[in-house]
């Protein structure tokens, strides 16, 4: 989709496949599309598109992957395909297999070098389950995360030449013990913010809490130079009157962090006043912070949709923070007003807290 002259968009040739399709990336200026075609994961389909998307052209990439591997996802690590697979070898059957990580030249779609193991239960210590690939906001670092439902994960950090800069473990430290994990994000230092909360009552990340009950939120930053971790609790109701909404979090592109969540004033009426932001340096001290009232035509137009006797917002959901040119982000929030979403509209917030 090109935006400079205008909306314009280019529709590519069907790929007719029975089996799995992922845009995985970009690799100098080349779009990678990866096709799993075979249930035994042996070989490939991999489409490249350079100069639009009708110049795609199609090849077979070969897996041969050793033992019973199972695909896992992939990803553009180091201007090359990174493909991740679990491999069910003898003394695995039945327990937690380990992970394994392949590259392949973009171009030859041949393997580069032997797959690395980014995981073994006998030695990480834990059960990981899943695995998350994510970049930094300008692309030049990768983190790979490997987890599970235990407080503990494996951190891998790459610059963009493929390099590791960081390996370890991480433990989520926090008292509670209904800990849920949310998500990681980079800096483009390749430095590692983690979100989790926790709460008695029943609750969940899709939506903040509704009845006024106690939430604890966790912010943690790894430096992956010093390896020294950092720690940011905070607990809605944050005072005697005031209840957050669930917050959202993101490294901004000089390196600080904006944290951002919509406010109710009290437990029995629902409606958001306001949306607090704060900004915090990357050991998670605080710098700056500021409170924004819900604007009054947005907060009209949500009274004519609804037709709700609150005055406000009833539900303002936190959507995501986009780093812009230094301190300065663009906060995206979405307004809802029902489950099934029947109706939406979006508010954009752009400021530069210094």
């Amino acid at each position: 989709i090109c935006l400079a002259s205008g909306p314009t968009a280019k529709i590519g040739p069907v790929l007719n496949s029975p089996g799995k399709i992922s845009v995985i990336g970009q690799v100098n200026n080349t779009w990678v599309v990866l096709d799993v075609p075979d249930g035994k994961y042996k070989y490939f389909n991999v489409t490249r598109y350079k100069d639009g998307l009708t110049d795609g052209k199609t090849m077979k990439m070969d897996a041969k992957w050793e033992g019973q591997p199972y695909y896992y996802s992939a990803a553009c690590i180091g201007n090359k395909i990174s493909v991740f697979y679990m491999s069910f070898i003898k003394g695995h059957y039945g327990g937690t297999p380990p992970i394994y990580m392949q590259n392949y030249d973009v171009n030859t779609l041949q393997p580069v070098g032997e797959a690395q193991l980014l995981y073994d239960k006998a030695k990480d210590g834990f059960t990981g389950t899943k695995l998350d690939v994510i970049y930094s906001d300008d692309h030049s670092k990768a983190l790979v995360s490997i987890y599970g439902n235990e407080a503990k994960s494996k951190l891998m950090v790459f610059d963009k030449a493929g390099n590791i800069l960081y390996n370890k473990p991480f433990v989520f430290r926090a008292e509670d013990k209904s800990l849920i994990f949310h998500g990681y994000t980079l800096s483009n230092d390749g430095n590692i913010m983690a979100t989790a909360a926790s709460s008695d009552a029943s609750w969940h990340w899709g939506y903040g809490m509704r009845n006024g009950a106690k939430v604890n939120y966790y912010f943690y930053t790894v430096d992956i130079k010093s390896g020294a971790d950092k720690l940011l609790k905070f607990t809605s109701p944050v005072d005697a009157d005031t209840y957050t909404g669930n917050p959202v979090a993101q490294w901004l592109s000089n390196g600080n962090i904006a944290i951002a969540y919509g406010y109710y004033k009290t437990k029995t009426n629902a409606a958001v006043e306001g949306v607090h932001i704060a900004k915090y340096d990357p050991a998670l001290k605080l710098m700056a912070q500021k409170d924004i009232p819900a604007d009054p035509a947005l907060v009209k137009q949500a009274n004519e949709i609804e037709k709700a006797s609150i005055n406000g917002f009833d539900h303002l959901k936190m959507n995501e923070i986009v780093p812009l040119e230094g301190d300065n982000f663009m906060l995206v929030t979405e307004y809802y007003f029902d489950k099934i979403m029947k109706e939406s509209s979006y508010e954009y917030y752009y400021y530069g807290i210094t």
